[in-house]
């Protein structure tokens, strides 16, 4: 005879030994992913062979922070499948089953892991990102890269120094090359305020900039008072280009934590700014979560194909294929969101939607063949 207490205590071993199991691997190709990530990014990139060991190596400690998060999917999905082989080619998954252990109950308490290490990865990031990933940046343009002229501190607002000129940016929308709310100074050869220039906006047309509705105060060391004008429309003598500025805009959604995004959506609706690119993106961040849940929904009808076939490689190829068209989707939608076809909130969701119905049928048509 059984008694109940003492197989509620069996279950909970084996759930233990699982979870153990499928946590280890899951540990291992999360890793591994990461290393990948950093030596393919090494090999890419022909400043990093011109740095110091130390200041590559300080550099990619920082930039972890915003890829650890976007890492969980992918190791998930690899670690299902290695897990449930590894259960397969020792028996064991069939000794679980035989003493009463579901496979539902194993589905679930892979996606539950996997889950909890996703929304602690989701924190971990989100933690971090603001510092480390702005001292990553800094690290590249400056120490790798050798542009000397490169600097910022941002705060609630955006800084940006080149020559002897200064700006103040409130907001910048990337995406139509805007400044919203800026303020230029101009400085002397000693550092003495000459000039300063305030616009509501500043729009890139033409290869130049071209400053609206603003204010320019003259600093003349020879007059008493400064001169103070307002104007319409200015060109503004900004040698720089968009492309210059968007690397403090950090425009890849990966690089913002969802505090910054949030800010800078109500800072956006303040001025007046569009925000449907930055609520895209926000959205997409929280999606991602689920996302987490669809790689290994989306891999374990294929962890189940090592029971009857050897071909475990091939199912690897076939997942992996899989994620690369839900992320080229993704992206599709993403854009489409940022640019105003569709709501942020749809465009970030409607890709997971799209491939849960595709997961479950692929799932529904394994099960009538395994009859679990």
């Amino acid at each position: 005879m059984v008694w109940p207490g003492r197989n509620m205590n069996y279950f909970k071993t084996l759930d233990l030994y699982f979870v153990k199991v499928f946590l280890s691997f899951l540990v291992a190709c999360y890793f591994s992913l990461i290393l990948l990530y950093f030596l393919a990014s090494f090999v890419s990139d022909p400043y990093y062979l011109k740095t110091s060991f130390m200041t590559v190596l300080t550099y990619y400690v920082y930039l972890l922070a915003p890829i650890i998060y976007f890492l969980v999917a992918p190791a998930s999905l690899l670690a299902t499948l290695f897990s449930f082989s590894y259960f397969s080619k020792n028996y064991e998954l069939i000794a679980m089953q035989a003493s009463g252990l579901s496979s539902y109950r194993l589905f679930g308490l892979v996606a539950c892991a996997s889950l909890v290490f996703g929304i602690i990865m989701f924190f971990v990031s989100d933690r971090f990102i603001e510092k480390y990933f702005k001292k990553a940046i800094y690290i590249k343009q400056v120490e790798i890269q050798k542009n000397t002229n490169f600097s910022f501190v941002q705060t609630d607002k955006v800084w940006y120094r080149t020559g002897n000129k200064v700006f103040n940016i409130d907001s910048f929308d990337p995406q139509n090359n805007v400044f919203y709310g800026l303020t230029l100074y101009t400085l002397d050869g000693n550092f003495n305020l000459t000039e300063r220039l305030q616009a509501s906006i500043c729009i890139y047309q033409n290869a130049q900039w071209v400053a609206i509705d603003g204010q320019k105060i003259e600093i003349i060391a020879t007059e008493r008072f400064p001169k103070v004008s307002q104007f319409k429309k200015i060109i503004l003598p900004i040698q720089e280009v968009p492309d210059d500025f968007k690397i403090l805009s950090k425009s890849k959604y990966s690089y913002f934590s969802a505090h910054e995004l949030r800010e800078i959506v109500r800072k956006h609706k303040k001025l007046g700014a569009p925000t449907r690119y930055y609520e895209t993106q926000l959205h997409t961040k929280y999606s991602y979560i689920f996302t987490i849940l669809l790689t290994v929904f989306l891999a374990i009808p294929f962890a189940f194909t090592e029971f009857r076939k050897s071909s475990y490689a091939y199912n690897i190829i076939i997942c992996f294929a899989a994620s690369g068209v839900f992320w080229f989707v993704q992206t599709s939608f993403a854009n489409w969101g940022s640019s105003g076809i569709l709501y942020p909130m749809l465009a970030a969701w409607i890709p997971n939607f799209i491939f849960i119905i595709i997961a479950v049928f692929v799932f529904w048509k394994k099960r009538q063949e395994w009859q679990f």
